[in-house]
């Protein structure tokens, strides 16, 4: 039997057997609501199927048909299942489920290489919009194109990421072919997990998509174990299909190119040293940006956000403003978490005093509509038009926001916020 895998869906009821602590065990893989479940039989050790309970960062095994290594990344238990003798009592089936989140072949692997890994590299769809490329321009005589390679590196405490750009030109009689390429390597003087470079990877998109404001998916991983090439088997990969973006937010918005900061260094090192307390709320970022939500959810999850932020990184002055009104407060009032975001980021917008405060008022009102139904404070519900544009407003301040706590100023480069494009400021108040 020959297998050809070009997909993770691909592994669809493939049988393996699985080694947990040194025990081989039969076992299946299923793609199950768009999901790669492991299914182990454990029915010849059932005190240790009992007591399979926690997550692996990696289960080894082989597969049947050729007797092939397979690893299994990051594998979270999904629970239990069996099937009881109702005369004798005795346990007749047992199982345990894993969601499988990568998968790796190849014979020359090991667990142990697998944790000592110093190279790897990642390609990111929508990474060309970080780099400063020339221009494709042709005439009925000439085609001019730019195929020299392109490197940036960035250097960390702990490792250094090139971000590399190149084209490669094929031409015949009949047809011309230009194919621009870029990606990300990774590499280490010290050996780390593969769920550390998982990590990495994640986190540079992150980066990628706060810096860009605009979708970034990982579209292949690859690891080097004694130099060779060995592709991950993403699970979680999908074809992403995207809204065609209108050409009037393609001439408006124009992305921030890595040529053009001249603090990259500093600012990535900042971004990885605020990421662990910055993560919830890169995650709501994330879902109400990259998925189409109604406008309400969007609205409620970056209220969230705002708070989220003021909480961890402005409530100092978020709370000083309270005091000065209430001198008995105990506590930030939500209206002045957000006065204090936008005046941290004004020089950006330079509304006055008075629209920022009734833009605060309005953002609170709604808040409290659609949150705390509370009668005895002020709610306001918003217009379907009004969710919208203060749900991309509320993204953009604490953006900013974010972009002054990693040391990016905005006001030296071009255009980047929405401001004036998904909203005015006469949207607002």
């Amino acid at each position: 039997m020959v297998h050809t895998f070009k997909d993770w869906k691909d592994f669809n009821n493939i049988s393996i057997k699985v080694s947990i602590k040194r025990k081989m065990f039969d076992s299946i893989l299923i793609v199950d609501n768009d999901r790669l479940i492991l299914k182990i039989n454990m029915l010849k050790d059932i005190e240790e199927w009992r007591n399979t309970n926690k997550n692996y960062d990696i289960l080894s095994g082989k597969f049947l048909f050729n007797d092939e290594k397979i690893f299994l990344i990051n594998c979270m238990n999904s629970g239990h299942s069996s099937t009881t003798n109702g005369k004798t009592g005795k346990i007749e089936a047992a199982f345990v489920e894993f969601v499988i989140d990568r998968i790796i072949i190849d014979k020359n692997l090991s667990q142990k290489s697998l944790n000592n890994i110093t190279k790897y590299s990642s390609s990111y769809k929508n990474l060309d919009l970080f780099i400063e490329s020339k221009p494709f321009m042709c005439d009925l005589k000439t085609f001019d194109y730019d195929s020299n390679t392109k490197n940036y590196e960035i250097k960390t405490d702990s490792y250094s990421l090139n971000i590399k750009t190149f084209c490669s030109f094929d031409e015949t009689q009949q047809s011309l072919s230009i194919t621009r390429l870029s990606q990300v390597d990774f590499s280490h003087t010290k050996g780390i997990s593969i769920k550390k470079v998982l990590e990495n990877i994640y986190t540079f998109r992150n980066f990628l998509m706060l810096i860009l404001k605009h979708p970034i998916y990982v579209k292949k991983q690859t690891i080097y174990i004694d130099d060779n090439p060995v592709e991950l088997f993403d699970c979680s990969y999908r074809d992403i299909i995207l809204e065609n973006t209108e050409l009037n937010e393609m001439i408006s918005h124009r992305c921030l190119k890595i040529d053009k900061i001249d603090n990259i260094e500093l600012i990535y090192n900042n971004f990885i040293n605020n990421y662990n307390q910055l993560f919830p709320l890169i995650e709501l970022y994330f879902n109400v940006t990259q998925y189409k939500v109604p406008n309400l959810t969007r609205f409620i999850n970056s209220t969230t956000m705002l708070e989220n932020y003021s909480r961890n990184y402005d409530f100092t002055s978020a709370f000083a403003l309270t005091k000065s009104k209430n001198s008995k407060s105990k506590d930030a009032s939500y209206i002045d978490m957000i006065i204090s975001l936008i005046n941290n980021v004004n020089d950006v917008f330079n509304y006055t005093t008075t629209e920022i405060n009734t833009i605060a008022e309005n953002i609170k009102s709604a808040r409290i509509y659609y949150i705390h139904y509370k009668t005895k404070q002020k709610s306001k519900p918003l217009t379907y038009d009004e969710q919208f544009h203060y749900s991309y407003f509320i993204e953009d301040i604490i953006l900013l926001n974010i972009y002054k706590l990693i040391s990016l100023d905005i006001t030296k480069y071009e255009y980047i916020s929405f401001n004036q494009f998904y909203y005015d400021k006469y949207d607002l108040i």
